[in-house]
């Protein structure tokens, strides 16, 4: 009956997990965040400071003046550019499907 091995902590892995905000200088030539500290100050904190200020902007908007009025030339407009985002978007899955269909030699 043979045993799993069991894996072996990587050093950089266990440092990882510390705040940080450097990590270990034998890991990665010591020159990078910690996990934790990325996802905490890069992710976390904008979206938290983008959530808080959201009400701000409504409230903003709310009681700001219309500048753009739902007339005949607007809602063309709107028709236009979603009709050539959409043949863009098309043109770029045929590209892609062509890629990826051609034979390698």
């Amino acid at each position: 009956m043979a045993f799993a091995e069991t894996p072996s902590i990587d050093p950089c892995d266990a440092s990882d997990s510390t705040l940080g905000p450097a990590i270990d200088p034998s890991c990665r030539g010591g020159f990078d965040f910690t996990l934790l500290f990325e996802q905490c100050i890069f992710t976390i904190l904008p979206c938290s400071l983008f959530l808080l200020a959201i009400p701000v902007r409504v409230w903003t908007l709310r009681h700001a003046e219309t500048v753009a009025r739902l007339d005949g030339k607007f809602v063309a407009n709107l028709v236009k550019c979603i009709h050539f985002h959409l043949h863009f978007r098309l043109y770029q899955c045929r590209l892609k499907r062509e890629v990826l269909t051609q034979p390698v030699d």
